[in-house]
């Protein structure tokens, strides 16, 4: 009979002065924390870890493909990590540890969906991908970035 030893590894976050981790997201490789207005990234990827404090509260995290975009209450989306693809929006720069403004960012990005290597969200009532488009990601009829 063989045995197999697991262990446990257990992560302590310091978020500097006291407070809650309000939300946690876990992608294939990493993990994020939202505490107030910074997250918290480990895990494998050229940008992490990682912790970004932003000026106004982080309400939503989403993580995909070394890609890690921030909804920030009063300013709209941020991404860091990588933009190989274009998925930020914006043509570079192509990695980056500093969060850069989603080009469709603001009021009129009501919903976002950041995956693998390209994103979507909704506009003024319209539907607008960008980034990656090799396999049909970007709509039916576009097959190139």
């Amino acid at each position: 009979m063989r045995s197999l030893l697991l262990s446990s590894v257990f992560l302590t976050l310091s978020c500097g002065a006291p407070t809650a981790i309000t939300s946690l997201v876990v992608g294939d490789d990493e993990s994020c924390a939202i505490s107030g207005t910074q997250t918290l990234c480990w895990g494998e990827g050229e940008a992490l870890p990682s912790r970004q404090v932003f000026g106004s509260e982080v309400t939503e995290l989403l993580i995909g493909s070394e890609t890690y975009c921030a909804l920030l209450a009063s300013t709209g989306w941020s991404c860091w990590g990588s933009n190989a693809r274009g998925q930020f929006g914006v043509s570079s720069p192509t990695m980056t540890t500093t969060p850069v403004p989603v080009a469709f960012a603001g009021d009129s990005l009501k919903l976002a969906r950041f995956g693998g290597e390209f994103s979507c969200g909704s506009t003024m009532g319209a539907l607008a991908c960008w980034g990656a488009g090799d396999r049909g990601q970007l709509g039916p009829s576009v097959s190139t970035d």
